[in-house]
């Protein structure tokens, strides 16, 4: 089975929250089964395990609707994502999107290392809940890091997809 890991968010030098989950699961899963790691920066490696990886564009590409053209080109039997922003037109690969949580709806202050065109859509993104089911309706399935965040993830009916954490 090949297993692709979209390691694009993975900060080069410090982890950030996402960048250390990412990072800490690749490791752990490579250690059971061979992985191809998605990276974009190849920076990100210094914080990786020795696998097999691929370049793709960045997450805050405008092409990250389409990255699943370039992804499919590994043929890949299954994507884990370590974000929901993951794009999926296009693809021909089961995915799993992560949902780490809802705080963004309550203070949808944007981080402040992306430019000012993602700032806004990143505002205008958390001012309803359809385009997160969008979103999350495109994956085969929805992982995330707490019983807490499936139960908000449920209340909000943000996904059909089966949740797991």
């Amino acid at each position: 089975m090949k297993i692709v890991v979209d390691c694009r968010y993975v900060t080069p030098g410090r982890h950030n929250g996402i960048s250390r989950y990412t990072a800490g699961l690749v490791h752990a899963l490579a250690r059971l089964h061979p992985v191809t790691m998605l990276i974009c920066d190849e920076r990100q490696l210094a914080q990786l395990p020795a696998a097999p990886w691929t370049a793709v564009s960045p997450p805050t590409s405008i092409r990250e609707p389409l990255v699943a053209r370039q992804v499919n080109r590994l043929a890949p039997d299954v994507v884990f994502s370590p974000m929901q922003t993951m794009g999926t037109w296009g693809r021909h690969y089961p995915v799993l999107l992560t949902l780490h949580d809802l705080i963004y709806y309550r203070h949808p202050t944007p981080p402040p290392e992306f430019g000012a065109p993602i700032r806004l859509l990143w505002r205008l993104y958390h001012l309803a809940w359809w385009p997160q089911r969008r979103l999350l309706d495109r994956a085969d399935a929805v992982v995330t890091v707490s019983e807490t965040s499936a139960a908000l993830i449920a209340a909000h009916r943000l996904t059909r997809r089966p949740v797991t954490v």
